[in-house]
């Protein structure tokens, strides 16, 4: 739960009410997915795009590995590579969030 009060944090930092985000179109990337090997308690679960959908926007998460079951959108593409956004049909979003982005070697 902790995890989605530093997302709302997050939102109203940038929007002074969330509802603001309301259709609104949202890249999330690095999102996080519920297939990481190593996905204990939820760790890497795509919070914010859950929650972007749940206030109405429309998010495109953005993550390595492909999600199960979630209700937005989303694509997989390895953002450590150069161009890995060319999957993207359009450069047209009202807000990107980046989180957490981890490095890899």
């Amino acid at each position: 739960m902790r995890r989605i009060f530093t997302h709302v944090d997050f939102l109203r930092a940038a929007y002074q009410d969330i509802n603001e985000v309301k259709g609104k179109r949202i890249l999330d990337l690095a999102c996080g997915a519920t297939s990481y090997e190593d996905n204990a308690r939820g760790k890497y679960d795509p919070w914010m795009s859950r929650l972007l959908k749940h206030l109405g926007a429309c998010p495109l998460g953005i993550d390595i590995c492909p999600q199960k079951n979630e209700s937005f959108n989303f694509d997989t593409a390895d953002l450590t590579v150069p161009d890995a956004l060319c999957i993207l049909d359009t450069a047209s979003f009202d807000a990107i969030y980046v989180c957490a982005f981890p490095t890899r070697k």
